[in-house]
């Protein structure tokens, strides 16, 4: 038997609302009747969704039409049916009062929402505008429109939850009743609750897989009635708990939400480039909820926020979410903890003119920051280039200093500048209620001097607003850096899955948790051939194989520091550290600064190579033998280290000559001779060998050949 074709996702059924409710005003003139045919045809959706994208408008136009003629059949029989009879698909009978009651607590709460979000629920659901639309009539981004209709039906589960008696496990079961019910009783007049609404509803209640049983009225048995909200046949959403088994006593707190998300079994069984699509999908939800501002925070500022010398943003701490925290958790370079007033963006490569690391703020150029105390933006006093007559004299010479001339030009400023400015670079505790004047200075793009003022702290960063009080000229022609597409929109691949919507930062930290590990265990796990062969039980530490992936493909997929694309032959004294990385088709080292050269010297297995400089394999060519010697003999020279390098001149100059590099192309069969010495760390000199490669990456050996004393910084 041939598999039946995967269910249409949600959000591509509701894209075909108007054409729907404008099908059936055609096709039958009473508008009434028109708004329950197009419920029964959403009602058809609901219940046995179309198979394939191409057919969807078709799909809905012959059950429309079939509908419609059913309707017309049955009209001139409608005045001998008994009030109140069952129709065709009979349903459990309800009380019409609780219904109403039920419908009208729904209505109440939406009305009651602040704004954005009444406004988002009553133009997605009542007005049936779609959000391409709606975004632009309200001038912000789609993903922001997203991240605020998810919000806004996360409040209204919770008023639900709170105010029904009963709590969930009574107002789902009725909810359901109001979707299943046709008729003029049902969803209809003033507090009518369009049907795509209560979907929803009950979607983020955790029913959407859920199939709750109704009795079947031909055979008295459970018929499936189950909401198919999934956006994705290929990420599938398991079951939720029976909502009954939540105890009523708990009703006074937040309900616990069920697990959401594919089980560990599913991820399973996803190819990779879908299991990477999700991890994708869920880092933009992660970064939606960790750097949109909560409006609430912005409603004194609402009517400021269009002016493009005014600006809202969240900003992340390094330490948390950086680089170096480990873990790639928004798809940012540096995690959202960098922000750009002129690019408006977190990402580090967008210009950044202000960072949160270690608890504290402060710019990220060539500029300076200073704290002004509980100051409001609007105050006068922010403009003036008078410092405040009760401050102290340093105070004062640095709020004068901060609005002088840095004289950029050819990419510098001032020496005198740069001096003084020395003096403001300590950082700025985020306090909330706190303004600080922060000096933004890239050389290549600007020259701003900003007042921000901090209006809320959390675990993860900090909330503020900022205006731009003045601008400087930058001398000679600005410069035209590119700016790089965001890795996780410029991968990011349809609609993410419905059940990512409304989740907390935590939820989505620990579901993309799950899905890295299914990745790490696919993506990172050596052959046991290669294991047995290269590192068996008893192999020393000097010897190795891992896996090695491309730098940035994997990253949103792979939990390890860089996606899985860096190489350590020794964790001391920092765990972890990486010393090489794979990217761009070959090897690099991570620190180009100092001592580090990689040559192909062949096809010789680890085993074959000596360990003594005065031995070089007999295969190597005469090349191949100057930079044995080359790799054997340098040693770190003390008067480079007193100027910032490790070895001579001469030595440097050699390595120039062999044309030796910071790394070189990865080739299957190939060994690698390398030496890498870091100051306080490490000085190895070591061997690879790429020992397999497939679609996503190599498989690597290596050996280390000799190990001496890290050399000292010297001061």
């Amino acid at each position: 038997m041939s598999a039946e074709p995967a269910a249409i996702p949600m959000h591509v059924l509701l894209e075909h609302q108007d054409f729907v409710r404008g099908l059936a005003r055609q096709l039958v003139r009473d508008p009434q009747q028109a708004e329950d045919l197009a419920q029964d045809a959403w009602i058809a959706a609901l219940e046995r969704p179309p198979g394939a994208l191409s057919t969807v408008r078709g799909w809905f136009a012959g059950t429309l039409r079939h509908r419609a003629a059913n309707l017309r059949r049955e009209h001139t029989r409608r005045a001998r049916r008994e009030a109140g009879a069952a129709r065709a698909e009979q349903v459990v009978e309800r009380d019409a009062a609780e219904q109403l009651e039920l419908e009208s607590r729904v209505v109440r709460a939406v009305l009651a929402l602040r704004e954005p979000y009444r406004g988002v629920v009553l133009g997605r659901y009542y007005q049936g505008l779609d959000t391409r639309t709606l975004a632009a009539r309200q001038g912000i981004a789609e993903s922001s429109l997203r991240s605020q209709e998810a919000r806004a039906l996360e409040l209204l589960r919770r008023e639900l939850d709170q105010s029904v008696a009963g709590g969930r496990a009574a107002w789902c079961p009725a909810l359901i009743g109001l979707i299943e019910v046709r008729g003029p009783a049902a969803a209809s007049g003033a507090l009518a609750i369009p049907l795509t609404l209560a979907a929803a509803l009950l979607v983020l209640a955790g029913v959407g897989w859920y199939a709750f049983g109704r009795p079947d009225p031909e055979h008295g048995a459970t018929a499936s009635f189950a909401l198919a909200a999934h956006d994705s046949a290929a990420i599938p959403e398991p079951a939720a708990e029976p909502l009954a088994q939540e105890p009523p006593a708990q009703r006074s707190v937040e309900p616990v939400r069920p697990a959401f998300g594919p089980t560990r079994e599913e991820l399973e069984a996803l190819d990779t480039p879908s299991l990477l699509q999700l991890a994708l999908q869920t880092q933009r939800a992660l970064r939606d909820v960790l750097l949109t501002p909560d409006m609430d925070l912005l409603l004194p500022y609402r009517q400021r926020l269009s002016d493009p010398d005014f600006g809202a943003a969240r900003i992340l701490e390094r330490d948390l979410f950086g680089e170096f925290s480990g873990k790639d958790w928004t798809g940012l370079r540096d995690g959202g903890a960098y922000y750009s007033f002129t690019s408006r963006s977190n990402d580090f490569d967008n210009d950044p003119d202000l960072k949160l690391e270690r608890g504290r703020l402060d710019e990220s150029g060539w500029g300076a920051i200073k704290s002004v105390g509980e100051w409001e933006l609007d105050d006068p006093r922010l403009d003036s280039e008078v410092a405040p007559p009760e401050w102290n004299e340093t105070d004062r010479q640095h709020w004068t200093f901060l609005r002088s001339d840095a004289r950029v030009k050819d990419r510098s400023i001032s020496p005198e500048f740069d001096e003084r400015r020395q003096e403001l670079r300590r950082g700025v505790e985020p306090v909330p209620g706190l303004t600080v004047l922060v000096r933004c200075i890239d050389p290549d793009r600007h020259d701003w001097l900003v007042a921000l003022r901090i209006l809320a702290t959390d675990e993860h960063g900090c909330t503020f607003v900022w205006r731009k009080l003045r601008e400087w000229p930058i001398g000679g022609p600005r410069g035209s850096r590119p700016q790089p597409a965001n890795p996780l929109v410029a991968r990011l691949i349809g609609e993410p899955p419905s059940y990512l919507a409304g989740r907390s930062a935590a939820e989505l930290m620990d579901f993309l948790t799950r899905i890295r590990a299914v990745g790490a265990t696919r993506l990172l796990t050596v052959p046991a051939a290669w294991v047995e062969r290269y590192a068996p039980a008893d192999h020393s530490a000097t010897t190795g194989v891992l896996r090695l992936l491309p730098y940035g493909e994997f990253s949103a997929l792979v939990e390890e520091r860089r996606g899985g694309s860096t190489l350590s032959l020794r964790a001391v004294p920092e765990p972890d550290w990486p010393m090489l990385r794979l990217a761009g088709g070959g090897f690099q080292y991570m620190c180009c600064s100092e001592a580090s050269w990689l040559a192909d010297i062949g096809s010789m297995e680890l085993e074959a190579l000596p360990t003594s400089p005065a031995r070089p394999p007999d295969e190597l060519s005469e090349w191949g033998r100057s930079v044995w010697d080359l790799l054997w003999s340098a040693r770190p020279d003390e008067s480079a280290l007193r100027s910032g390098r490790i070895v001579d001149r001469a030595t440097e100059q050699r390595a120039q000559e062999l044309e030796l590099h910071f790394g070189g192309a990865a080739d299957l069969g190939r060994t690698y001779l390398g030496r890498s010495v870091r100051v306080d760390r490490y000085d190895l000199t070591f061997a690879l060998r790429t020992v397999d490669r497939d679609e996503y990456g190599y498989t690597v050996a290596w050996r280390i050949l000799r190990e001496l004393p890290a050399p000292k910084r010297l001061r």
